[in-house]
């Protein structure tokens, strides 16, 4: 009873603030993230799509999905923290499905990039999971001693834009906070 006090304290202190505990994603007709704390996104594919994934986290997919993989721009792919090649999926057929979970007991983070209106997204290295839609995956460079060393990123950050869809992990209990212009 009183661990349940203390977690609703916590989390009132939270929303005092501003901050939202994210919670489960669904894009009705398109994807849903499924579980707790070892997510699974579930997406739906239909004919002509491209799903790429990060290699060994396809965890099922429909029969007429046909699986390749990519070899575009490794070089950007490795310095931004992720392989070197990503695994694709495609379907002629329409209303197919595939499983996709992190490669850790990790949350899954939808990021609209279409609605970043082109600005780009910089994360810590070896988040990226998948994507679909037009996503160009590329590394940022920061070359100040202090953010780089003392900041736990590194110097070299992975980064993305387009306007399609990716789909980030992180491990732990995920906040959210809108930040106004300043």
């Amino acid at each position: 009873e009183q661990s349940t006090i203390s977690l609703q304290l916590n989390t009132n202190m939270f929303a005092a603030e501003g901050f939202v505990i994210a919670e489960a994603t669904v894009v009705p007709d398109k994807f849903e993230i499924l579980g707790d704390d070892m997510q699974v996104l579930n997406m739906k594919v239909d004919s002509g799509e491209k799903v790429m994934v990060l290699p060994g986290s396809m965890a099922y997919m429909s029969s007429d999905l046909k699986s390749d993989v990519n070899c575009e721009s490794p070089c950007k792919r490795c310095l931004g923290g992720n392989p070197c090649i990503l695994n694709t999926y495609v379907t002629s057929a329409s209303d197919q499905y595939i499983g996709i979970s992190a490669p850790l007991p990790a949350k899954i983070l939808p990021f609209d990039l279409a609605a970043l209106n082109g600005k780009t997204v910089r994360c810590k290295s070896g988040t990226y999971l998948a994507h679909y839609g037009n996503v160009s995956m590329n590394y940022n460079v920061d070359c100040c001693s202090m953010t780089c060393c003392f900041g736990g990123q590194g110097c070299i950050r992975q980064a993305m834009s387009g306007d399609g869809t990716a789909f980030l992990t992180a491990m732990g209990t995920i906040v959210k906070k809108s930040l106004s212009d300043g």
